[in-house]
């Protein structure tokens, strides 16, 4: 999950948004899943959940909130959860970290005896670029990944986001910093609602297990990871929260397993027992 700076564009039909209903959704959000949303963000949020009311037909904030709030099951709570964090990303983002994975990772993995388990969790994985990524360059290391237990598991808190990344399908422009020969290896051409895409195939849709978690809530893994990737997440916590997520990170890795965290981010500030192995990759060890 990656939330997005994006301009919004100027719309005098967008309802104002009073200080007085902003903190209530701010304060909603924060218990939920703990995203820290600052004043700033105040015409992202009137913006994205202004196109939400004119949906319903409300008038108000505070009417939408009062539907929020007494709305059995929780739907349109998940509903603004979607509208409120948005994944624009993109396949080799960050391309070090996939070098780190390929030389310290996988070859080790590929030299070793072939009953190891591998196991890589995409916390906030956003509509699935980084997971597809991983598998890509998995398939290119592990010369008999298919007879391997290697696996993928990829996390997200907005079920809008996760759809896309199950189905597989991706514009031209998730591929900017692909190389065109593991672009074609690895997807194929397909229509998206009338728009040219490419889809994902099961050579990467194998490797990967696409969940809804929050990331505040227990978490689903039994076994000990032997990488996490939470990448440009974290920014969006405030640094108790990132204290906490941090140490639950540790105690869910294997011994010498490691947490890698976007170029954004940093684990300065926050008390933790990882070593710091290089820039954004850090490393339990006991």
């Amino acid at each position: 999950m990656e939330q997005n700076n994006e301009q919004q564009p100027a719309d005098a039909t967008l309802r104002d948004l009073p200080d007085a209903e902003y903190e209530q959704i701010r304060a909603m959000i924060y218990d939920l899943c703990r995203l820290s949303f600052d004043k700033d963000k105040k015409p992202l949020v009137q913006y994205r959940l202004g196109k939400r009311l004119r949906d319903l037909g409300f008038s108000s904030y505070r009417q939408y909130l009062k539907f929020v709030k007494e709305q059995d099951g929780g739907e349109e709570l998940t509903i603004l959860i979607n509208a409120l964090t948005t994944n624009l990303t993109y396949f080799f983002r960050e391309p070090d970290h996939y070098d780190f994975l390929t030389e310290t990772v996988f070859k080790p993995y590929a030299a070793g005896p072939r009953d190891a388990r591998l196991r890589l969790w995409s916390a906030g994985c956003a509509s699935g670029e980084e997971a597809y990524t991983v598998a890509m360059i998995m398939n290119e290391t592990i010369p008999d990944l298919e007879r391997r237990d290697a696996l993928i598991l990829a996390t997200d808190v907005s079920t809008r986001v996760l759809d896309i990344a199950r189905r597989g399908d991706y514009p031209l422009e998730r591929f900017k910093d692909t190389p065109a020969e593991l672009r074609d290896k690895y997807f194929e051409p397909a229509d998206q609602g009338g728009r040219a895409c490419f889809r994902a195939l099961p050579a990467l849709t194998r490797l990967v297990r696409f969940r809804h978690l929050n990331l505040m809530d227990k978490w689903p893994m039994r076994n000990p990871l032997d990488v996490i990737l939470c990448r440009n997440v974290m920014i969006y916590f405030d640094k108790a929260t990132q204290q906490e997520l941090v140490n639950r990170f540790y105690d869910a890795l294997k011994p010498d397993g490691f947490l890698i965290v976007g170029h954004s981010e940093t684990l300065t500030g926050v008390k933790h027992r990882f070593e710091h192995f290089r820039k954004t990759i850090h490393k339990k060890s006991e």
